[in-house]
């Protein structure tokens, strides 16, 4: 979990990297966990001001292939879909300027995880200060 907000807004404000989100933690009510889509599922894309969509339909519209929707990766705080693992944040969970604290959440291909995961974790870049980070290999 990341306390320095400053930090936390200025990185996920200069993100461009699909496989990186930023969450408000303030905004989980519980744990996070990962699964696959469910019938029924609706998401809140951000961009969106809060307006619900079936996943399929988002899924379809991000010209996601038909094979990989069963088995896509879905951040999840309880029923509630807070990241389309590399596709799209959920509007509730950005960081807002009422956020007290953020989690920045990294997706890692399983397939290519194990070297290049090692490699970073023995070398975490520059910075000593790096936040940290949940990771999910998936």
């Amino acid at each position: 979990m990341v306390n320095d907000m400053e930090v936390a807004h200025q990185q996920a404000a200069a993100n461009t990297d699909p496989c990186l989100a930023w969450i408000d933690a303030g905004a989980l009510t519980e744990g996070l966990h990962l699964r696959t889509r469910q019938l029924g599922d609706r998401f809140h894309p951000l961009g969106l001001d809060g307006h619900s969509v079936k996943l399929s339909d988002f899924m379809i519209n991000a010209k996601l292939p038909a094979a990989a929707r069963s088995n896509w990766p879905l951040v999840v705080c309880g029923n509630q879909i807070v990241w389309v693992a590399g596709l799209r944040l959920a509007h509730p969970y950005r960081i807002t300027e009422d956020s007290q604290a953020a989690i920045q959440l990294i997706l890692v291909r399983s397939d290519l995880a194990g070297s290049a995961e090692q490699e970073h974790l023995d070398h975490p870049g520059p910075h000593s200060d790096e936040p940290e980070k949940a990771r999910e290999n998936v």
